[in-house]
């Protein structure tokens, strides 16, 4: 008796755990947006720690879908079409809310690199926010970038005056499809 409830057991956690495998739709009726945040925490161990984070992604209404790599110790947290992307300080909290410790934001956004009296800023696309941009190496290297549409990878720090603060790590030219 106790072999056949550890392996019907086993076959059920086997089950849960490769269906949790794959990205978990949080709004089923929005549309995907193209921005998204990787998030590195300590303790995130397992699929399980994913459903303790997943209660707070869906209070937030911005959230579509998230991922988890386990080795890496990463979420990965696609936003709604059209919808704000959330504050840094919100994020963090939602990890640290769920039980774990926040180490490093990164954002994958879509939309155009801006220079204003030698500040910088990145607009996203789909959404009506802009975020400043330090003025690293990546940005003065991609100069001829400015004002075209781009994905920017970057460093997500915290800023007393703005949502977030945004350190370019690469630099991407979308191309128009013909």
């Amino acid at each position: 008796m106790k072999m056949k409830t550890f392996i019907a057991l086993t076959v059920m956690a086997v089950g849960f755990i490769s269906s949790a495998a794959e990205a978990k739709v949080i709004s089923p009726s929005a549309e995907k947006g193209q921005n998204k945040v990787y998030i590195r925490a300590d303790g995130l161990a397992c699929y399980f720690c994913a459903y303790g984070l997943e209660r707070f992604f869906k209070q937030s209404g911005r959230i579509a879908w998230y991922d988890m790599n386990m080795k890496d110790g990463v979420v990965e947290v696609g936003f709604i079409k059209g919808k704000p992307i959330l504050p840094i300080q919100t994020i963090n909290q939602y990890v640290y809310d769920a039980g774990f410790s926040p180490r490093t934001v990164k954002a994958e956004f879509v939309g155009r690199l801006t220079q204003t009296d030698g500040k910088y800023r990145f607009e996203v696309s789909e959404t009506s926010q802009s975020f400043p941009v330090e003025a690293n190496a990546v940005v003065k290297e991609s100069q001829a970038t400015l004002n075209q549409e781009i994905t920017l990878i970057a460093g997500v720090k915290e800023d007393s005056t703005a949502l977030m603060r945004l350190a370019p790590e690469q630099i991407v030219l979308r191309r128009s499809e013909p």
